[in-house]
Formats: C-alpha cells, structure tokens, sequence
C-alpha cells in the first residue's frame, strides 16, 4: 500500500482552512496568545510558494502562519515540545490527560 500521508496532510490542512473560522473559542484563544485585536477575516492555503507554511489565518490586523501536521501514525511531528508545556502555553490543562492518554493510544 503506497504512503497515505501526503494526502491525509492535504485533507487535514483543507479541513484546517475550512473550519477554523466557525470555532470562536480557538479563534480567541490565537487572538488572545497572539495580542490580535482586529477580527477573523479568511484562511487559505499557501501551497508550496510560502515554504513551511501550509494555511494562513488572517485577521484584520494580523496574519498567522499554521503548520499543519497529520498522518495516520508517528510521532516524529506530533508536537515540538512536550504535552504538559503545551497545556501550560495555552492554559488547558484540562485537556492534558486527554492528550496524554490519546498519544498513548496512538503509540500502541
């Protein structure tokens, strides 16, 4: 069976670009980590002519730059730190045992 991940990487970035505009608390949550006053305006996706960038988030006053990552298993670009400082970075440590236990998951 050929490699799967390119693609589930285009549908996960697609999915991404589609529906973060219909999710206020996260929308928020970026507005609030990133000191973003102006409102959600558009997503797209770069392609390749933006280098690692895969989706722009773009408010009135700011654009953001997401690096999507998704496959169907690993771990190699799970996260670029550990679960607990994530939680911390954005103050949901109710979320962490959730993740925790879901990488868990994964891995075996």
């Amino acid at each position: 069976m050929p490699n799967q991940n390119a693609l589930i990487g285009m549908d996960t970035e697609r999915l991404f670009k589609n529906s973060i505009g219909n999710h206020a608390a996260v929308l928020n949550k970026l507005k609030e980590h990133f000191g973003i006053k102006g409102d959600y305006a558009k997503s797209f996706s770069t392609g390749t002519d933006s280098g690692k960038s895969d989706v722009m988030v773009r408010f009135t006053d700011a654009t953001l730059s997401a690096n999507i990552k998704a496959y169907k298993t690993g771990f190699n670009q799970l996260t670029r730190t550990t679960i607990s400082l994530f939680c911390n970075e954005f103050n949901i440590h109710h979320l962490q045992s959730a993740f925790e236990e879901g990488a868990v998951r994964v891995a075996s």
